[in-house]
């Protein structure tokens, strides 16, 4: 397990420092991939799938699909990529849910 988290921090910091655009949610997913090589198919898909301009107010939808944080007022959204290691952390199945909690 120890190995696990020290990779999940590597990523953290790894994405804190990244502040790449891309154009859409699927060039979003590809850097994701990228970025994440060994990341379980589920995860990389759910990323397909979910558009993050929907999780955001209007103002921020040139930056959605940026990989970096999203701070506007009482919006806090972590870098996709941040998302993406914690939900691999979590070895989810079929079934299982999440709840992300802000602070």
């Amino acid at each position: 397990q120890g190995g696990g988290l020290h990779s999940l921090l590597l990523s953290l910091f790894a994405a804190q420092r990244s502040d790449v655009l891309a154009d859409s949610q699927h060039s979003l997913a590809q850097l994701i991939r990228r970025r994440s090589p060994r990341a379980r198919p589920e995860v990389l898909a759910a990323f397909e799938a979910v558009d993050r301009a929907h999780f955001l107010p209007e103002e921020c939808h040139d930056h959605a699909y940026m990989d970096s944080p999203i701070r506007r007022d009482t919006i806090h959204q972590s870098a996709p990529s941040i998302y993406a290691a914690a939900l691999d952390a979590l070895d989810l199945t079929p079934g299982l849910s999440f709840l992300n909690v802000g602070s």
